[in-house]
């Protein structure tokens, strides 16, 4: 474990203060101890003082007479029996040893504050410590003087009292107390680490959380196990880990969102940062720029717009800019601008492509539409002005030649209010103002009618014009635009059949549809001209359909028709053997 973490800290500081409270509990043990134990010694050297002094207080005798009756004393042991570590002295007053309890040598001069101070008739109550009466020995002293009956200081009762055995009870007391303060710090850091580790626990699964947190685990409380402190820190960390799933859920549902959003756009997205490394992209934008290997912009658009990254960065300090690509045969408007962190700092650059080829191709359809209608027009007007200014110059007995040419100014008129008319109706069905009259249709006896009015067209021709149906067929529909529909497609085989061919109607169930099929034996559609067959005023073949007194809008009609009928309008053909057109009705 980490000794600078909590656990360790308080362990530390409560093995600090048990250090400072026995340090100073064992000091002043030891001071007590030893202020006890002088305190007995000194009681005890007065109580030998206190015996001296009574004694002499009894007689009345001079210095030699005293002298010689203390030393009788002190050899029957009247003054007390001293113990191995006590001594009694006899001294003069100059401090020569007069008799001694001890080993101590007579002809020895004891001088102490004591004795000098008894020498002079005064006994102080200050104990003094001398360690030269004998050797290696520590002791205590009292100097009482005793005087004979002139009032002299006769000689001087030197009381000693070792002190080894107090200094050996206090080494004992210190000993005793540091194996204490030892044991203490051991127990203490044993309690304390124990008690550290109780109160840290909850700190250690705040940390523990924390790190699930880091993780992304923001899901499970921490129990709170006590009502101080920590357990408020730990209620509040649990109400913290709410909040902040509930906001990352939030978040993370936003994100979710708009990847979504971004991945099904119709419109490519890419997001370069500031080193032009792409770091999002969504499908619609590679589907568009084929570019699924390319990693940052130069890959991507270097070589399409000849620009670096840097100078595209550089150009848009004055704003977004926009380009228009082409690639084959494919039409993409480009948008570039900066995005920005929150304190206004360039982080890169997003990226929109909008697919415009479709409105390309309307435009071109629009622009050869109105180059169509203006030509479809100005062939059948100028025909009419031409035949009317000739027959303005006619001579009125020119009968013959009169007729001709009102006949084709009727024609080309005929012409031309079918061309408006079917304008006319593509245009309401483009804006949906026509109004279709929807009811139940017997699509076969429709389709028969229309099939039998069509048979002296193709008897003119020899052709075999044939129904088939399997029953009868019923839808809902307009019965008079679903007829325009077979009489479009009918009126087309018949006219595009050579003389002798066969076309052939049918209707057949398939599904949940029914489907009506023109078959016609006549020049067919090559497969280039296909897809574009539906289109207004295109034309496979545009000088043979104008003379046949085609609009080239018929097949456009139909397919719209078909359209709001809820059906679809399909062909298949082969150059030169004939086409066949399908029509889907929903049952």
């Amino acid at each position: 474990m980490h000794l600078r973490s909590i656990r360790w800290r308080l362990v530390t500081i409560y093995v600090l203060l048990v250090i400072i409270v026995m340090m100073a509990s064992g000091t002043l043990i030891v001071y007590l101890t030893r202020d006890n134990e002088y305190k007995v010694i000194k009681n005890d050297l007065r109580h030998l003082a206190a015996l001296a002094t009574a004694i002499s207080a009894e007689d009345d005798a001079s210095a030699e007479a005293l002298e010689k009756q203390y030393m009788n004393l002190l050899m029957q042991g009247r003054l007390g029996q001293p113990a191995s570590d006590s001594i009694i002295c006899m001294l003069r007053p100059n401090g020569e040893v007069i008799y001694t309890t001890s080993e101590v040598e007579t002809a020895k001069r004891i001088l102490t504050p004591q004795t000098m101070a008894a020498a002079m008739g005064n006994t102080l109550e200050e104990f003094d410590r001398v360690g030269n009466i004998r050797e290696n020995d520590r002791m205590m002293g009292l100097a009482l003087p005793v005087k004979d009956n002139r009032g002299e200081v006769a000689f001087i009762l030197y009381f000693l009292k070792g002190t080894e055995q107090v200094e050996e009870n206090i080494r004992r007391t210190v000993y005793v107390i540091a194996v204490s303060v030892l044991l203490a710090i051991g127990l203490a850091m044993f309690l304390g680490y124990v008690f550290a580790g109780y109160l840290t626990r909850p700190i250690r699964s705040l940390s523990r959380r924390a790190k699930d947190m880091a993780a992304g685990n923001l899901k499970n409380p921490i129990p709170v196990l006590s009502n101080d402190e920590i357990g408020d820190l730990t209620d509040n960390f649990n109400y913290m880990a709410k909040s902040l799933n509930r906001t990352m859920e939030q978040m993370a549902g936003e994100k979710n969102k708009m990847e979504t959003i971004i991945h099904y756009m119709t419109d490519g997205i890419l997001v370069f940062d500031e080193e032009g490394q792409i770091i999002h992209k969504n499908p619609a934008s590679m589907r568009m720029l084929d570019f699924r290997g390319a990693k940052n912009y130069e890959e991507v658009f270097d070589e399409a717009l000849k620009m670096s990254y840097r100078e595209l960065t550089g150009k848009m300090e004055q704003g977004q800019l926009k380009f228009t690509l082409e690639k084959e045969n494919q039409y993409f408007n480009v948008a570039f601008a900066r995005y920005f962190s929150d304190d206004r700092v360039a982080r890169g650059v997003i990226c929109v492509i909008q697919d415009v080829t479709e409105h390309k191709k309307l435009e071109q359809i629009q622009k050869e539409f109105v180059a169509n209608v203006s030509h479809e027009l100005r062939t059948p007007i100028t025909t009419v002005k031409s035949y009317a200014e000739t027959l303005l110059d006619l001579p009125p007995e020119d009968i013959e030649n009169r007729e001709r040419f009102l006949t084709v100014i009727n024609s080309e008129s005929d012409r031309m209010t079918a061309l408006v008319q079917d304008l006319l109706d593509l245009s309401k069905l483009d804006n949906k103002k026509i109004g279709f009259q929807m009811e139940q249709i017997e699509l076969t006896a429709l389709v028969r009618g229309e099939v039998e009015g069509y048979q002296i067209h193709a008897r003119k021709k020899g052709q075999q014009l044939l129904f088939e149906a399997e029953e009868n067929y019923y839808i809902y529909g307009d019965p008079g635009r679903v007829s325009q529909v077979f009489r479009n497609l009918i009126s087309n085989a018949v006219k595009y059949s050579g003389e002798g061919s066969q076309v052939k109607v049918s209707l057949s169930a398939e599904e949940s549809f029914v489907v009506g099929k023109i078959q016609d034996q006549g020049i067919g559609i090559a497969p280039e001209d296909l897809p574009r067959v539906f289109e207004r005023f295109y034309r496979v073949d545009k000088a043979r359909s104008r003379a046949m007194g085609g609009t080239g809008l018929g097949l456009a009609i139909v397919k719209e028709i078909m359209q709001y009928h809820g059906g679809r309008v399909e062909v298949t053909s082969e150059l030169g053997k004939g086409s066949c057109f399908y029509l889907y009705f929903p049952c």
